[in-house]
């Protein structure tokens, strides 16, 4: 009796694990996501205030006038960091293969290209990193104590 409650356990937890796993994910991609102008998010942000506390026209006016204004002014404050990220990817680009020219320089063609392949394969099996895990290490109380 025991082995067999062992066996039902085991098969529920496995079956709800394979189920789990059947799960779609929408995360999409950036490129995946609907992008709306400032006005349209502005009509649906003001048609969602209108219906939690109930505008009248001149307010949801006044309102739609605000929000266009706001969702505008984001959408500058992201292209504008989406040039900085540009910028500093191909500045990170450049640094990157000047670091190689001059490791290249240091231990000779031979050598380096051995690095470069050890390099390769290590990339394949590393598992790229989670942004939020890195904030996460960033606010570590263990990072302050190596500092």
């Amino acid at each position: 009796m025991k082995k067999f409650g062992i066996f039902a356990c085991s098969l529920i937890l496995i079956s709800s694990m394979m189920v789990a796993q059947d799960q779609p994910n929408d995360n999409r991609s950036k490129k995946e996501r609907i992008q709306y102008s400032p006005e349209t998010m502005a009509m649906m942000r003001a048609d969602r205030l209108d219906q939690q506390v109930g505008l009248t026209s001149k307010e949801k006016e006044a309102v739609i006038a605000l929000f266009k204004k706001e969702e505008t002014e984001a959408l500058t404050r992201r292209e504008a960091c989406q040039k900085e990220q540009e910028k500093r990817i191909e500045e990170m680009k450049a640094q990157k293969a000047q670091s190689n020219e001059n490791l290249k320089k240091i231990i000779g063609d031979e050598k380096f290209a051995k690095y470069k392949e050890a390099k390769e394969g290590n990339d394949k099996n590393r598992p790229l990193a989670d942004p939020r895990e890195c904030e996460r290490d960033q606010q570590s109380p263990r990072l302050e104590k190596r500092k």
